[in-house]
């Protein structure tokens, strides 16, 4: 259920695609092609720098039949304005294989001259997405590469996707979420349904004007029908802000009449997929050997088998059809050592219940996809299964998903999220753990020796406690000595005009969960110091914060900064001069605070040593608009102090 979309981006992007087969040159016809040939002749020119290519048309019909089986056409007509906006041609649509077949109805490229090519189906490809994992191997990606695509060119599809089985029975629920940046001319949103099903939806991100849908009815059945012209949406140029559903075109479309036919619904698939059968049980016995039943459900209990899920079970994301909410059984995930989140949640369930231990399915959308709208109940509002296990007043939310985090410790799109638990009567709506920012610890003590020649030898020690010690257990776990030095290599080769050299990277405590990771990072630096007439200057280190100066060029801001997770940051520095070196002048200190940041520096020195000492303490995770003038004013005081230096010069030999 994790978000897989960039997934299907990355393999179709690096895909060798297919030579292409069309047809001989055709023309539009006046008669047959009339509303076209019109749309493309008063498609407007081009007007905005980053429009490489615009909709003169995007429809999205649904066909919902009474048992909730539906049929959708996606018809897009695209001029290519730009080299970067021949991209649109090459077209990847996901789909469920098992449960949906999927239809090019017409492809074609139109030339400036109205003559055009046609795509052969018979050059499209469906390939499954997880070949090498039979239980996901219904997941496919239907692509193809539209022929002839050039600057002004103008690409037309339309693509059939037919439900086999419903993911609802008798109901329909659909989000429709506009790509963070889009041009169109019309774009177009039909949703058909039999009478007697009622439904509702919420609007945003359009004008006031274009919200409400017309509805009609024909014959014993309703359409709602939405329309918007001429719209662009450019927010996405904004870095670090919200989710497309929080701050693009959204409209959510649901049947479901409340939150109870979702948990009945979850509740009949999850259904049996966790039973523990004899090799879990077997499992479950020998991790827990020794322990007496009724310290089962301890803390150490539970950790034992969460770490043997979320390291031993290997973790697959699966977002389409039924696959997407329906754990394989428990056995199977064990049996194959693979699954997705539901699977290896359904594992663990299945683990604690052979305990005696309580626990229950819990969905989330994660914090990267916006946030539940609790008015319009739909299983599309989840994206993401972990567990909820009782614990007095509240729960323990695990999530063995992830092979690298501690026990109990959610991820930072997880946190602060409504979780929608699946209880065996009904369901609740809990809002997950969030850390704050003395939970999520970034300490580092470099010490640096400066030679006489103004290279200098480093040695950096960092210890990490919270959502920082993910990072770090990944990078020493699973990378490479080789990996490491080209890593530090384009580091230093960017911080340092000569350049460096890594002579030792560790990290310590990778599987003790128990205890802060640590590292030890060892490289030496070709041209530490920099002349500057007769003196020598040292650069004051920078701390994260000024990755924040992309977003502070203008005056204005639309949507509110949007930060992954609250963090404590300090660092330490302790630079030994060379030998006949004094410190000439060192930078005031600077101690800014506000109720979403707080931000100090300050240099000392004593005969031969500089001692720096940097804190950042990130308060919040979203920074309103109204608050963006101070913020922005912060980072450049920060930016400005950056920019100063450290005066070192050579002692006069008496």
């Amino acid at each position: 259920m994790k978000k897989i979309l960039k997934v299907f981006m990355f393999i179709y992007f690096i895909f060798i695609f297919p030579s292409i087969c069309f047809s001989a040159n055709e023309y539009l016809s006046e008669e047959k092609d009339k509303e076209l040939m019109e749309m493309i002749k008063n498609a407007r020119p081009r007007r905005w720098e980053n429009e490489s290519a615009r909709y003169l048309l995007f429809e999205q019909n649904f066909y919902v039949n009474s048992d909730g089986r539906t049929t959708q056409t996606i018809h897009a007509v695209i001029k290519i304005f730009d080299e970067h906006g021949k991209r649109m041609g090459d077209v990847a649509l996901p789909f469920n294989s098992l449960y949906t077949d999927c239809k090019i109805e017409l492809a074609r490229t139109i030339q400036e001259d109205a003559s055009f090519m046609i795509f052969s189906n018979d050059a499209a490809q469906e390939m499954s997405v997880f070949a090498e994992y039979p239980f996901y191997s219904d997941i496919k990606i239907m692509q193809f590469s539209l022929p002839a695509v050039r600057v002004g060119s103008i690409v037309e599809y339309v693509i059939k996707m037919q439900d086999k089985k419903p993911i609802m029975e008798n109901a329909f629920s659909y989000d429709f979420i506009l790509e963070s940046e889009a041009f169109f001319s019309v774009l177009k949103l039909n949703i058909d349904l039999p009478e007697e099903m009622e439904a509702k939806y919420s609007v945003k991100g359009i004008v006031d004007t274009e919200k409400e849908p017309l509805v009609r009815a024909e014959g014993k059945r309703k359409i709602y029908s939405w329309e918007v012209k001429n719209f662009i949406q450019v927010h996405g140029w904004e870095s670090m802000r919200p989710p497309d559903r929080e701050a693009g075109v959204f409209i959510s479309f649901t049947t479901l009449k409340s939150w109870d036919n979702v948990a009945a619904w979850a509740r009949n698939l999850f259904k049996g997929q966790d039973e523990p059968n004899d090799k879990i049980i077997a499992e479950e016995n020998n991790l827990l050997s020794g322990m007496p039943n009724d310290e089962k459900a301890s803390e150490e209990g539970i950790k034992k088998l969460f770490y043997f899920v979320a390291q031993n079970i290997r973790y697959v994301a699966v977002e389409f059809g039924v696959s997407a909410w329906k754990p394989y059984p428990a056995s199977e995930v064990l049996a194959n050592l693979y699954g997705d989140c539901k699977g290896k949640a359904a594992l663990l369930k299945s683990m604690l219940k052979a305990a005696g231990i309580k626990s229950y399915y819990a969905l989330i959308r994660t914090r990267d996809n916006g946030n539940i709208m609790k008015e319009m109940p739909s299983p599309f509002e989840f994206n993401h299964c972990i567990l909820a296990v009782p614990q007095g007043e509240g729960f323990l939310f695990l999530d063995p998903a992830f092979p690298l985090i501690k026990c109990g410790m959610l991820s930072d799109t997880e946190q602060g999220v409504e979780a929608f638990i699946v209880t065996d009567e009904g369901y609740k709506f809990v809002i997950t753990p969030e850390s704050r920012a003395q939970d999520n610890i970034a300490d580092t003590r470099t010490t640096i020796k400066i030679k006489r020649d103004g290279s200098a030898d480093l040695v950096e020690k960092v210890k990490i406690f919270g959502i920082e010690e993910i990072a770090l257990r990944v990078a020493g776990k699973y990378s490479t000595k080789m990996m490491n030095e080209k890593i530090f290599s384009e580091m230093l080769g960017s911080a340092y005009p000569g350049g460096g050299k890594l002579l030792e990277f560790e990290v310590n405590d990778v599987d003790n969960f128990d205890a802060p990771v640590k590292s030890t990072t060892h490289f030496l630096v070709n041209r530490f110091l920099q002349k500057v007439g007769t003196d020598f200057v040292i650069n004051i280190p920078s701390q994260r914060i000024l990755g924040f100066r992309n977003i502070i060029g203008g005056s204005y801001r639309k949507n509110p900064v949007w930060i992954s997770y609250p963090y404590t940051e300090k660092d330490e520095y302790v630079i030994e001069i060379p030998q006949g070196y004094y410190v000439k002048y060192v930078p005031q200190d600077i101690s800014l605070d506000l109720p979403f940041v707080a931000y100090s520096s300050s240099i000392t020195n004593d005969k031969r040593k500089i001692y720096i000492t940097q804190s950042t303490i990130m308060k919040t995770k979203v920074i309103p608009v109204g608050k963006f003038g101070q913020f922005k004013n912060m980072i450049e005081k920060i930016f400005s102090h950056s920019n100063e230096v450290i005066i070192i010069s050579e002692k006069e030999s008496s």
